[in-house]
């Protein structure tokens, strides 16, 4: 097989990408805190966990939360007896928290 110009250009790119993800490792590796530089793991968490509340949603809005969830339709019937309230099915196939299938 004849080695053309271009091959030796593909061949220079997976060398440079091999060589960037290597780099890209050893940075990640010298970032943690084991080697001092970077945060405690006491300020990460706190960190993390002051952006979460930030991320996640409030309690008010996730109303869906409140609904009286069962697994099955006899549950659902004694849950409505004893409070004298309906019962609403609702069958769906996915992921109700996202709303995708």
């Amino acid at each position: 097989m004849a080695v053309t110009s271009q091959s030796r250009r593909l061949r220079g790119v997976c060398h440079s990408g091999a060589t960037l993800i290597g780099l890209a490792l050893l940075g990640a590796l010298l970032a943690t805190p084991a080697y001092g530089f970077g945060p405690s793991d006491r300020k990460l968490e706190a960190w993390v966990h002051k952006h979460s509340k930030k991320v996640f949603p409030k309690p008010a809005d996730r109303k869906i939360d409140q609904i009286a969830w069962v697994p099955t339709l006899g549950q659902a019937l004694d849950l409505a007896a004893q409070h004298r309230r309906p019962v609403f099915l609702f069958r769906f196939d996915g992921n109700i928290d996202t709303g995708r299938t």
